[in-house]
């Protein structure tokens, strides 16, 4: 059987010491081998997880039965650098799916562990699921986020191929201004105004001006 290197021993041994005041779950990512190597206790009842097991659960199997960012009711709430530009991103993400028959939504941080052993820094990575159980008053506005959020997954890379000035004459057209005030100002012409609205419709393949404050909610141009 395979065991466990001496770096990997006093993780497990770190969290399993804090495992009772963990909400939610803590799974604990070794990057040298890309496996999980600690599962809390609240995550190994959940997910009927031996914590023997766990190192020996394949990749596959952990995406379809804990996570799996590329899945369809996952989306990225919010990315953000933890010491340095040069440091891997935190990510949220906000998740809604179906688990053993219930619905289910939930908050994820991943994130890198700076862990120091013999006085040597190793970098860990860290999955937080947070289970979010709303009151019956909350749920609109979770369903929103979700919406949002599904909107911006699929309409990323359109986004994307807009240019700076198109996005500038798009958040001017969503506020409502019409194509001479646009023109006046960004200062240019009113034609140029029109070739830039054209442009933004074809690449967006919008219709109406409905779908039009879609992207403006979504993207942050109101």
């Amino acid at each position: 059987m395979e065991t466990i290197n001496y770096h990997q021993h006093i993780v497990i041994e770190q969290f399993t010491l804090t495992q009772d005041f963990i909400s939610g779950i803590k799974i604990i990512f070794d990057l040298t081998t890309n496996e999980p190597i600690f599962i809390c206790r609240n995550g190994q009842k959940k997910y009927g997880i031996n914590p023997s097991y766990v190192r020996h659960l394949p990749l596959y199997e952990f995406k379809r039965l804990i996570f799996d960012s590329e899945d369809e009711g996952t989306f990225i709430l919010d990315k953000s650098n933890l010491e340095d530009s040069n440091a891997p991103l935190q990510i949220t993400y906000l998740r809604k799916r179906r688990h053993q028959n219930e619905i289910e939504v939930d908050l994820i941080f991943e994130k890198l562990v700076k862990l120091y052993i013999d006085d040597k820094a190793k970098y860990y990575k860290s999955f937080h699921i947070i289970p979010l159980n709303p009151q019956a008053s909350c749920n609109s506005k979770i369903e929103r986020m979700i919406e949002e959020a599904r909107f911006i997954k699929k309409n990323q890379v359109k986004f994307n191929q807009l240019s700076k000035r198109n996005k500038e004459v798009l958040a001017l057209m969503i506020q409502g201004l019409s194509a001479v005030e646009i023109a006046e100002k960004l200062f240019i012409g009113t034609n140029t105004v029109n070739t830039h609205k054209q442009k933004i419709k074809e690449v967006l393949g919008v219709k109406n001006s409905y779908e039009l404050m879609k992207y403006g909610y979504a993207f942050d141009l109101i």
